[in-house]
């Protein structure tokens, strides 16, 4: 669903489907709120930009699916032609679930909707990468009041910076779109 086909009150389940994740895993970390999820649906400069990736099940009772209760889903933004791949969830655990919602649909909806980019999210670049996913870099912000922490942010940021070049270098050079000759065949012209 994307856009104004997004039913207003999915917003707020797609909170606890995003939250269900975090539950879940111990490194996990709640950045948003509900209130973000409800404030997504009310605000229509934002919402033209969301894409949900639902997943259903039929009533046991009704055989019937029932398009405010999905299983799990993701939550996807929109802009300019790339398809950004952000959170996922699901409350119950159905085999290949993840990989369904999160790459065959999502590759899908940016085939049907003829969008020029798909990103599935940062963090897991080996993963992603396994998965046929071109190793790019990403850009977080960081404000620190304290200065002694921004110094601290910047120096570490800037090792890391490093490491990830370093990271992305080497799965170039494992990439299937490599050429045989070497050069990178997603930059030739023809």
């Amino acid at each position: 669903l994307s856009g104004d086909e997004i039913p207003e009150p999915l917003f707020a389940h797609m909170f606890y489907i995003y939250v269900s994740t975090i539950e879940k895993m111990f490194w996990g970390r709640q950045y948003l709120n509900e209130q973000f999820f409800r404030m997504l649906g009310e605000t229509e400069t934002l919402k033209k930009h969301l894409c949900f990736i639902l997943a259903y099940k039929p009533s046991s009772q009704t055989g019937k699916i029932d398009i405010l209760q999905p299983i799990a889903g993701t939550f996807n933004v929109v802009k300019d032609g790339r398809f950004y791949g952000r959170y996922w969830g699901a409350f119950e655990e159905v085999r290949n679930l993840h990989f369904e919602t999160c790459y065959y649909k999502s590759i899908e909806h940016v085939i049907d909707r003829k969008l020029q980019t798909m990103e599935p999210g940062a963090g897991g670049g080996e993963f992603k990468f396994m998965r046929g996913f071109e190793p790019t870099i990403t850009h977080s912000m960081h404000f620190c009041l304290d200065q002694r922490l921004h110094d601290f942010v910047r120096r570490y940021a800037s090792m890391e910076a490093e490491h990830i070049q370093a990271e992305i270098s080497g799965m170039q050079e494992e990439s299937a779109i490599r050429a045989k000759d070497g050069r990178d065949s997603s930059t030739d012209s023809d």
